[in-house]
């Protein structure tokens, strides 16, 4: 509840950092039932990052609202079906007034997202980012206190908007005896779920220093059971050059 209080008030305080509309038809299930289906969202960027959608309130249809707390210009509620007896939780928020109104901003993990026919996970895509990948046969390694963790004649190579070069590297190129299963999952809208490895040196262990995924989206299909080191982290020689760490919010 307090996230959302939060998320709110601070969008009608500072407004979000853009919006605009989307073409797409976007459909939201619940249960067995569609409760939004509409080709009149928005996409809002609540910060610089990833948008999210808002749909206009009088799209919502077959399902019921519990309003459960509110403030200036905005009301919290539960949507849930006719019959669904579950413990009431806030799940959406409705804008009154300003720059949102008339729209509904729906907690997306609680919820199927599809926009046409294909259904999305964590939240939408930014239209404005890409992601590119391009296979290199420029020998690399990736180093970390002296010890030497992978090496390789070729790597993939993949661009993403706003975030540092990521070299994925065959699996038999690492060194396994410094590489211990993590339990660590994250989902990509952009990649898929990622599955992660800790790195242990002389008993020191680097938590989830290594991702891969098992199955990708189409985009990226060249990556699929690759294995990635965070380069925020490691030494990587490129090209038999090393590599200055890039900064970003994974560093």
């Amino acid at each position: 509840m307090n996230d959302l209080k939060k998320r709110a008030e601070s969008l009608l305080k500072d407004g979000p950092v853009k919006y605009e509309s989307s073409p797409r038809r976007v459909r939201v299930l619940q249960n067995s039932a569609y409760i939004f289906d509409t080709t009149s969202a928005i996409l809002v960027w609540e910060h610089p990052y990833y948008p999210q959608y808002y749909l206009p309130e009088k799209a919502l249809q077959y399902a019921k609202e519990a309003l459960l707390d509110g403030g200036d210009g905005y009301l919290i509620s539960q949507i849930y079906l006719p019959g669904d007896n579950t413990e009431k939780h806030p799940n959406a928020i409705h804008f009154q007034h300003g720059l949102l109104a008339g729209y509904i901003r729906l907690d997306f993990r609680n919820f199927h997202w599809f926009e046409e026919d294909d259904q999305i996970f964590v939240h939408p895509t930014d239209p404005y980012k890409r992601i590119d990948v391009r296979r290199s046969a420029r020998p690399i390694s990736v180093e970390l206190d002296g010890v030497v963790l992978a090496e390789s004649a070729f790597a993939e190579h993949l661009y993403e908007t706003m975030l540092p070069v990521r070299y994925y590297l065959p699996w038999t190129s690492v060194d396994w005896q410094y590489v211990k299963p993590s339990d660590t999952t994250t989902q990509c809208p952009y990649k898929g779920t990622a599955n992660y490895f800790d790195v242990v040196i002389n008993g020191k262990v680097y938590k989830d220093l290594i991702w891969w995924y098992r199955t990708t989206l189409p985009e990226v299909v060249q990556v699929t059971n690759m294995i990635c080191f965070y380069s925020e982290k490691v030494d990587t020689i490129l090209d038999g050059k090393k590599l200055d760490r890039p900064k970003s919010k994974f560093g």
